[in-house]
């Protein structure tokens, strides 16, 4: 694939920012690479099978999870052999995602997952997670697997694999771990990434709780991890199509003057209406002055997807209104849109 000499440059930057001490430059580069999509693929396998440090792989494999790519299999499948227990982690997330693709990489995933659930030397966490990600396959299928496992030498493996037999294939009845607030923001995080069939109700009443965490912390690290992981929670109810977090996400935009975790933006851009653009504008207004042309780039294609959407132009009493403040960033933010 040919990639041009500006997304090539953009790509070399994103990989770059995988490294960085920032968590939250390091969640947007890992959300910006997967939308960017089949042009990033090579430089992420690359990093993910390279001798780069734990986190920074950690971080390839996940941008690469959202990039639907049958290149990605081999980087993952040799990354699930680490003993390091976040990189293989990473990966199976990776094969997990393969198990949904009608391609050959789909056995591959298949015979992967079944080896690591089955060999007795690697972590536990790294086996139930393998199991975990069997889950998705018509028990029918990995029946066999399953008896198996249910003889297994470790408690913990044998009570996956009874739960992953006795889930219903009926998608509407998928059970998921219950969701809960962990006293740490990254196990609360990854209980959000293995929790993918939890329901509305719980996704919401985890999102009060987190936000009252990241509230009691004082400025810092520790804050900036809740708000990854509050945005984490905004985007699972904005892929279910939920806008009842909306007033949320808002007010986020309104009150942080800070860039805030991509998970946010990517929620607006998904469910945001009009009364999104003016708090976007503002955020944009102050992310230009303070010359943080990353984050203005992000705010400007969120502004201008819900726009669009909505089919929204200069002359609805929205864009009128932050025209009348900032009669320049309409300008810059709509481009060419009527």
């Amino acid at each position: 694939m040919v990639i041009k000499a500006s997304s090539a440059q953009e790509i070399r930057r994103l990989i770059a920012a995988l490294s960085s001490s920032s968590l939250i430059e390091r969640e947007s580069a890992i959300a910006r690479l997967a939308i960017i999509g089949a042009r990033a693929v090579d430089q992420l396998t690359g990093i993910a099978m390279c001798g780069a440090p734990a986190e920074v792989r950690i971080a390839g494999l996940r941008a690469l999870e959202g990039i639907p790519d049958a290149r990605r299999i081999e980087a993952a499948a040799r990354a699930a052999e680490e003993s390091h227990p976040g990189i293989s982690a990473a990966a199976i997330a990776v094969l997990r995602a393969h198990l949904r693709s009608k391609s050959r990489t789909a056995a591959i995933a298949l015979d992967r997952l079944a080896t690591l659930a089955l060999d007795s030397a690697r972590p536990e966490p790294v086996r139930i997670a393998a199991i975990e990600a069997l889950g998705d396959v018509p028990t029918a299928i990995i029946a066999p697997l399953l008896a198996e496992l249910g003889d297994d030498v470790s408690p913990a493996v044998r009570q996956r694999a009874k739960a992953t037999g006795s889930v219903p294939e009926t998608p509407s009845e998928l059970t998921s771990a219950p969701l809960r607030l962990e006293d740490d923001p990254a196990a609360t995080r990854a209980l959000l990434r293995a929790a993918q069939g939890a329901s509305l109700t719980e996704l919401h009443r985890l999102l009060a709780d987190v936000r009252a965490r990241e509230e009691s912390e004082p400025a810092g690290a520790r804050r900036a991890e809740w708000r990854v992981a509050r945005g984490m929670i905004h985007q699972a109810l904005a892929d279910r199509g939920s806008r009842i977090a909306l007033y949320d996400l808002r007010e986020a935009l309104e009150h942080s003057r800070d860039p805030l975790p991509v998970g946010f933006l990517s929620a607006v851009a998904k469910i945001g209406d009009g009364s999104c653009l003016e708090p976007l504008a503002a955020s944009y207004v102050v992310a230009r002055q303070e010359k943080r042309d990353w984050w203005a780039h992000h705010l400007a294609d969120t502004f201008r997807t819900i726009a669009t959407r909505e089919g929204l132009t200069r002359r609805h009493a929205v864009v009128k209104r932050i025209a009348g403040r900032w009669p320049d960033t309409v300008r810059e933010l709509l481009g060419t849109h009527r």
